[in-house]
């Protein structure tokens, strides 16, 4: 249970981050690759992070074969993919598309030995920070380039100038799936594994000092308030920074969630977390919708458009468990995922 209720911190972070940046345009300049916010980009990359860890999980299952496991991660990973890549006209910063990748690349390669994921990642790591040294743009963009820009153009954004583009934010993904390999049994507050995560964290700060040197953000409109959330890590600081807080934050809230959680709390947080790709998929058709309203001058004002997200994110939530409710036990994006991936099983 501490996992769903993981799954649902890092969702709604998710989505009201990706709809701020969305609504409001002053915070458009604040995408970058070179720096990555330590508060707001947290969310995404721990989302990611649960992700990876809750494949390994599921491998483990002695009661299943991994080579069915596998290929239905696969399928459900190609599924995924389309939906995203479809969504791309309408709602660019969509995580679909990302965990679609994610999924066919965890089915290939969910066996590997640890190191080799390892020099995955470092390969990952060094493939992001030579993009930069070569001058590969990186004005992130919420905008999928049309076909007849070409096929560099569509790649470049799906593989790193789209905001959730494959590098760097699969390297979390991966961080996931090596510790979910790990023994994961409650130990506390503070595990050994969580002692792991905070000597990334201090390594994000060592990382941050000597790969600084490609630090392009110089742009003041690229500040925001409140002037905290101004903090960022360049590409490699961010990577540490990000899979060391995320431990700390499963090991946490998994362990504060068995403490206070009550039995309401828990059959309400497993229902949403079940449902995670529908509720990013509403998201984005949410999101695409308030946008087009937003356009209309009455609508246009900044404090509207919060009034309109912290409305939204809940609808979608209520949604979903009125979904499960009166049509299907499961919702309606993995209602489609089981019916592709495995037919056979009703």
């Amino acid at each position: 249970m501490g996992l769903d209720f993981a799954y649902l911190f890092a969702m709604l972070g998710t989505f009201v981050y990706v709809y701020a940046l969305t609504f409001d345009t002053r915070m458009i300049g604040f995408l970058s690759h070179y720096k990555f916010s330590v508060y707001l980009d947290f969310f995404p990359a721990f989302f990611l992070f649960i992700n990876g860890f809750t494949i390994s999980l599921s491998l483990r299952n002695s009661r299943v074969s991994v080579r069915k496991v596998l290929s239905l991660i696969n399928r459900r990973g190609l599924i995924l993919l389309v939906l995203g890549l479809l969504l791309c006209r309408v709602w660019n910063m969509n995580l679909l598309v990302l965990c679609g990748a994610m999924y066919v690349l965890a089915g290939l390669i969910a066996r590997w030995n640890n190191n080799v994921i390892m020099v995955i990642i470092i390969l990952f790591m060094s493939a992001g920070h030579a993009m930069l040294m070569l001058g590969v743009p990186t004005s992130v963009t919420f905008v999928a380039p049309h076909v007849e820009k070409g096929i560099f153009m569509m790649l470049r954004f799906v593989f790193f100038n789209g905001y959730f583009s494959i590098l760097p934010w699969c390297i979390f993904f991966l961080g996931g799936l090596l510790l979910g390999r790990e023994d994961v049994r409650p130990r506390g507050i503070f595990p050994p594994s969580s002692i792991f995560g905070f000597l990334l964290i201090g390594l994000a700060f060592v990382a941050e000092k000597y790969f600084n040197l490609y630090d392009a953000d110089f742009n003041p409109y690229s500040r925001i308030n409140p002037a905290f959330l101004n903090v960022k890590f360049a590409m490699s600081g961010f990577v540490f920074f990000g899979m060391g807080s995320s431990i700390v934050a499963l090991n946490l809230l998994n362990y504060f969630f068995r403490k206070g959680s009550g039995e309401k709390i828990d059959i309400w947080v497993q229902q949403i977390s079940s449902t995670k790709y529908s509720a990013i998929f509403l998201h984005a058709l949410l999101g695409f919708l308030m946008l087009k309203i937003s356009n209309v001058h009455f609508f246009n004002p900044l404090p509207i458009r919060i009034t309109m997200i912290v409305i939204s994110i809940p609808l979608i939530f209520v949604g979903l468990i009125y979904w499960k409710k009166k049509v299907n036990k499961i919702g309606p994006v993995e209602f489609v995922i089981k019916r592709i991936s495995d037919p056979n099983k009703k």
